[in-house]
């Protein structure tokens, strides 16, 4: 999946696919120009994969792992079980910012851009 300039690569969490995802980050780099910031980057393991081969396949890459206060564009990255508090949450930030245009003189269309916006 990418996002802008941000993407996800999803492999088997061991050491073959780890130095292939990194043969591919290289292949862009060399093509694009643009540096991979393993900085800001962050790798993700699914909870079926043993301590062992997150440590190798972390320490191969030079990216840590991602935890539970990872945050991608304000958000976490990891959601429990009760995603309605989260998502609670953000209906309520959107709710509020939208109650605040009821004084305002806005069209529909103007509305929905703002709405879109917000969201």
């Amino acid at each position: 999946m990418i996002f802008a300039d941000d993407s996800y690569f999803y492999c088997k969490a061991g050491t073959a696919e780890a130095r292939k995802v990194m043969e591919l980050l290289d292949v862009y780099e060399q093509a694009s120009g643009q540096k991979v910031n393993k900085g800001k980057s962050s790798i993700f393991f699914s909870t079926n994969v043993i301590q062992y081969n997150k440590e190798e396949v972390c320490f191969l890459m030079q990216i840590p792992e991602a935890n539970e206060h990872s945050s991608y564009l304000g958000l976490p990255n990891l959601l429990g079980r009760n995603k309605s508090a989260l998502l609670g949450y953000l209906k309520e930030r959107v709710t509020a910012r939208i109650k605040t245009w009821d004084s305002k003189c806005i069209s529909r269309g103007g509305e929905e851009i703002l709405v879109k916006s917000v969201a």
